[in-house]
């Protein structure tokens, strides 16, 4: 799966992403970053560029905001 990260604190670029289970629970985990929460998904302005269906419905289940696209 691919991030697109628009902050500052990360900057603007590209990085790679995948799911993890913790818990039971689905957990993003991206590459230069580490774990990220879906609060602190919004908050750092992070985006899916490039994912699987199954990745998307995951990260939609597990409270992260994204948009599921219909193929």
């Amino acid at each position: 799966m691919i991030i697109k990260s628009h902050s500052i604190r990360y900057g603007y670029k590209e990085l790679q992403g995948r799911l993890e289970k913790h818990s039971g629970q689905a957990v993003l985990v991206v590459d230069e970053i580490g774990m990220v929460t879906p609060l602190e998904f919004i908050k750092q302005g992070l985006s899916v560029k490039l994912a699987s269906p199954q990745e998307m419905a995951m990260l939609k289940q597990a409270g992260y905001n994204v948009k599921i696209r219909e193929l």
